[in-house]
């Protein structure tokens, strides 16, 4: 972790420091000299591992007689997840401002734009000099963004935030909220490889999804966040892992944040992929309210519109940056599952599955199959010699066979996500123990709420 008192005493030592300005320190002819060009690529980072919070809870929002509707909590890590509007991310950054300095502290070069190119790289138009540098990326460009290096070579960095201002009317500001990446590089020679850059996020970002409605009759008009902070400031720097970690201090203002819904959510659909987005000011939950509005028995002479409020403190403690916050608004836990695969005559191959279920879920699959006459009677078993697989090489850290014969896989899947392939291929060794006999492989597949995994299959490798 940073500890706040260093970077504190770090951003006192003016006299000593150096921030990022339009100057150059090394001179000219030792630029000349190395004629290698400096260039980045960015790192695709993904969470290791989805990190869902203790706290992980389900509540009653709306009771209507036999309408119900709830909702449930989690966290993840934010990473690579693209968001909406003019946002930033790791997966869709096509340009943004690089600043260099020598490890003593000397300024380079600051703020220079660098766009990808066809290459896959960045590049600056600037030559190495012949030492190491440190390096910080920005996706965007902030009045008084500083970057700072201390005489031990410690990186560190500073800005103020504030969020747009809410446009309550339009019920659609927090649609254009943006998001900040930034990363930094510590400590780079020149290996003649581009210098990888490491982006994370600066804010938190706060996702709604709204699904598994049941009944077409349901509608969600609008969600807001209520005195949510609008400004803050932010120091960063690497931590013990050397990773960027941002630590905000400074939250200000109470505002209403708001986007308009406006959609009918029937029959387990979630809005989209990703859910409705809020980029916000990382901090402590006090105050902050999600207010949620419903149409229940829409388009009907009973329609009734809900405005739910409820504590976000009584959810999530905070909001963290790099980090994504999902509150997820459904009428009962539910998960489905859509299985693929690619076939031609003696090869079926690429199986895999993928969540629709608005529940988080936890899959196990069966391989069954059967040797078929032209007439569509069976007249055979299948059995595993009559032709081959190939499992791929990360199977076994997806996937395990049980002993009741079914292939569990190792990971919880949210709303979208799918599976390693059950297998890669399967080719059969062409010889039919039946004549004019066709192999029909089916692959049969369970899902289950996570939660209920110990009730559903218990003594599974997932009941732990």
């Amino acid at each position: 972790m940073i500890n706040r008192s260093t970077i504190q005493a770090a951003l006192t030592l003016c006299t000593i420091m150096l921030v990022c300005s339009c100057r150059e320190e090394i001179p000219v002819e030792e630029q000349i000299m190395q004629k290698e060009d400096i260039c980045f690529c960015i790192t695709e980072t993904m969470p290791s591992s989805r990190a869902v919070n203790d706290t992980e809870k389900e509540d009653a929002l709306i009771f209507d007689g036999s309408d119900t509707l709830y909702i449930r909590t989690s966290t993840e890590d934010y990473a690579n997840i693209c968001t909406k509007g003019y946002t930033t991310t790791t997966t869709n950054l096509t340009s943004f401002y690089t600043s260099a300095f020598l490890t003593t502290g000397e300024v380079y070069f600051s703020s220079i734009e660098t766009n990808m190119e066809s290459d896959g790289c960045a590049h600056t138009g600037r030559y190495w000099p012949g030492r190491n540098l440190n390096f910080f990326a920005n996706s965007h460009k902030e009045n008084d963004l500083k970057y700072e290096v201390s005489e031990n070579g410690e990186c560190y960095g500073t800005f103020s935030y504030t969020l747009p201002a809410p446009d309550l009317e339009k019920k659609n500001d927090a649609a254009n909220q943006p998001d900040y990446v930034f990363a930094i590089a510590k400590d780079c020679t020149n290996d003649g490889n581009p210098v990888p850059l490491e982006f994370r996020h600066a804010f938190s970002a706060i996702c709604f999804r709204i699904g598994s409605m049941d009944d077409e009759n349901r509608m969600v008009n609008y969600v807001s966040l209520k005195n949510a902070p609008s400004s803050g400031k932010c120091s960063f720097g690497l931590n013990d892992e050397g990773t960027t970690e941002f630590i905000w201090n400074g939250q200000n203002g109470s505002e209403t944040y708001i986007q308009n819904v406006e959609r009918d959510v029937a029959n387990g659909n979630i809005i989209n992929d990703e859910g409705i987005i809020f980029m916000m000011v990382p901090h402590t939950l006090s105050d902050i309210e999600m207010e949620i509005s419903f149409t229940l028995h829409h388009g009907t002479p009973y329609a009734h519109e809900y405005i739910i409020s409820r504590k976000l403190a009584d959810y999530t403690e905070e909001w963290l940056a790099d980090k994504k916050y999902i509150y997820t608004i459904s009428a009962s836990d539910e998960v489905k599952v859509e299985v693929t695969d690619q076939v031609t005559a003696t090869v079926k191959s690429d199986v895999a599955i993928t969540s629709k279920g608005s529940s988080t879920s936890c899959i196990r699959a069966a391989i069954i199959g059967y040797w078929i006459n032209k007439d569509g009677n069976i007249v055979a078993g299948w059995t595993d010699s009559d032709g081959s697989f190939d499992w791929g090489s990360e199977w076994s850290s997806n996937w395990v066979k049980h002993t009741d014969g079914f292939y569990y896989y190792l990971h919880e899947l949210e709303y979208g996500e799918q599976t390693y392939p059950l297998f890669q291929t399967y080719t059969l060794s062409g010889i039919s123990p039946v004549t004019d006999a066709e192999l029909e492989l089916s692959i049969a597949v369970q899902s289950v709420i996570h939660h209920k995994v110990g009730e559903a299959w218990p003594g599974c490798p997932l009941d732990k």
